[in-house]
């Protein structure tokens, strides 16, 4: 219970405002396919855990310099999406880092 009242109490804090001052980078899919009782082909190519669509409504709230990047066919962690959208946030990521973080390692 003590790790569902964080995660209930960070989403508050996120609704509210965070007023981060540094560049911030937020990426999720284009689509969540929450509840679903079966596996099916979609599952892996849409968040299965997250409302992404109150990702992208919310992360305004971070501060006053956000990237928001939806990412066709993303998974939840990007990362381990298929393949083009894998190169996507990959490239999307780098891009954001070379216009942030110019010193910043390339991907």
């Amino acid at each position: 219970m003590g790790w569902l009242r964080a995660v209930l109490q960070g989403h508050r804090q996120v609704a509210a405002g965070l007023g981060i001052a540094a560049p911030t980078f937020v990426a999720c899919s284009t689509r969540s396919l929450l509840n679903a009782r079966e596996y099916s082909e979609a599952a892996r190519t849409s968040d299965i855990v997250l409302d992404v669509d109150n990702i992208a409504a919310k992360a305004p709230r971070l501060g006053r310099c956000v990237t928001l990047v939806r990412v066709k066919d993303g998974f939840h962690d990007l990362s381990l999406s298929v393949p083009t959208a894998r190169d996507t946030y990959f490239f999307e990521l780098g891009r954001w880092l070379n216009t942030y973080v110019p010193d910043a390692v390339a991907l």
